[in-house]
């Protein structure tokens, strides 16, 4: 186990099994994981330096999902959940379970609040969500406004 302090916060973590976990991921072929992948140039070196001290690759979220999204400037938020293998320790006894990174946020959270039961068997896990990470629209073949739609939800009259 390594540690790193960042925030207040004590990260104590093995980037290794981390490591290990990320090279089982695959990202699924839609059109909003096709532009957060056209978007590699223009990762925020922040972001990609803290999950790779951790282990984790930057490019290969465990999950991602669209956040507001800016039509005017044809950006979009990619909300993203990295899982570290290791604990996220704070010193105070009420933190605000966050981390500035520049324009973006990182939320601690635990594994078990996103769904992800013992991703590492043996060891404690925690997630980085990453909120406010806003990309440019580069696809072509499919608009924003179609992947960026708002949901429509269709109701039905009993009886």
């Amino acid at each position: 186990m390594q540690d790193f302090h960042l925030q207040g916060w004590t990260f104590r973590y093995d980037s290794h099994r981390t490591q290990e976990f990320y090279e089982a991921i695959t990202l699924a072929d839609t059109p909003f994981v096709r532009n957060f992948l056209e978007n590699r140039d223009s990762f925020p070196a922040e972001l990609s330096g803290l999950l790779q001290i951790f282990g984790a690759s930057p490019l290969l979220p465990y999950e991602l999902f669209p956040g507001v999204c800016d039509r005017v400037e044809q950006k979009g938020e990619y909300i993203l959940y990295y899982p570290i293998c290791g604990e996220a320790l704070h010193p105070e006894g009420d933190p605000t379970y966050s981390i500035d990174l520049g324009t973006m946020q990182a939320h601690i959270l635990s594994c078990h609040q996103i769904g992800l039961t013992d991703p590492f068997p043996g060891e404690f896990g925690f997630v980085l969500e990453i909120r406010l990470l806003l990309l440019p629209w580069k696809l072509t073949d499919v608009s924003m406004q179609e992947v960026y739609s708002p949901r429509r939800f269709s109701w039905k009259k009993k009886g």
